[in-house]
């Protein structure tokens, strides 16, 4: 699968749920992302007069658009690696509770010490994500269904649907 494919794919897919995408249709789409942010920033900046990193609205319109896709596709990504889609639900909890562990302690009298707990949970959180994002997909049928790259006789609109 080429870029182009994932992409097509992906925004087909965008609200689909169930299934299974290899790791190339994630990371091709998850680089699309991060492509449309950029022009999207630039954009912001030559309409709005906004830094990049301030998110303006084009960038925020952009970013909202794409979230449903991309969290289709990684939810398809982790049935690919038999693993339960509810899975990226407890993995964004768990992420944005890190980071809001880190940024009430931040203030602590403790110093560093303090943010330590909410780095743990954050960087466990994305290590576990990175580690199901890069693993090898499961072959042959698991119970999402067949890997799409090994089943010659499945049809293609299986394949992309």
């Amino acid at each position: 699968m080429g870029f182009l494919d994932a992409v097509s794919t992906c925004l087909r897919k965008f609200a689909t749920f169930s299934g299974r995408a290899p790791r190339a249709e994630y990371w091709y789409f998850y680089l699309f992302t991060i492509l449309v942010s950029f022009v999207a920033s630039g954009a912001d900046s030559l309409v709005f007069g906004t830094s990049w990193l301030d998110g303006g609205p084009i960038d925020n319109g952009t970013s909202i658009a794409l979230l449903l896709p991309i969290i289709a596709v990684l939810v398809r990504r982790f049935h690919d690696v038999g693993k339960s889609g509810w899975q990226v639900l407890a993995v964004i909890a768990a992420l944005f509770a890190g980071v809001i562990i880190m940024a009430l302690n931040a203030e602590s009298s403790t110093g560093v010490a303090a943010i330590i707990p909410g780095a743990v949970i954050t960087l466990a959180s994305f290590g576990y994500l990175l580690y199901v994002t890069l693993k090898r997909s499961d072959p042959g049928m698991n119970e999402y269904g067949p890997n799409p790259y090994e089943d010659p006789g499945m049809a293609l609109e299986e394949v992309f649907r």
